[in-house]
């Protein structure tokens, strides 16, 4: 007699396909600034970026998070 107990096989797992996914691309200030208009909207002007940047401590970002960076800095008021 086999103490053997029956298991359902384990669910598969995206990690497979989490693995080949590519990271997010980097970027420098420089190279957000350079394309502030496209990235961040019409009214965010490259000084506006590089400013964020230096406040957030940043040198690169991926795009979502140069975003948030951009974002905070621009709603952060003037004496914040």
């Amino acid at each position: 007699m086999s103490t053997r107990k029956d298991t359902a096989p384990a669910p598969a797992t995206d990690t497979a396909a989490e693995a080949i996914k590519p990271a997010e691309q980097e970027y420098t200030a420089k190279e957000f600034a350079a394309a502030s208009e496209t990235v961040f909207g019409k009214n965010v002007k490259p000084e506006c970026v590089i400013a964020a940047f230096r406040v957030a401590k940043e040198e690169k970002a991926t795009v979502s998070w140069a975003q948030v960076i951009v974002d905070n800095f621009l709603r952060k008021g003037i004496n914040d």
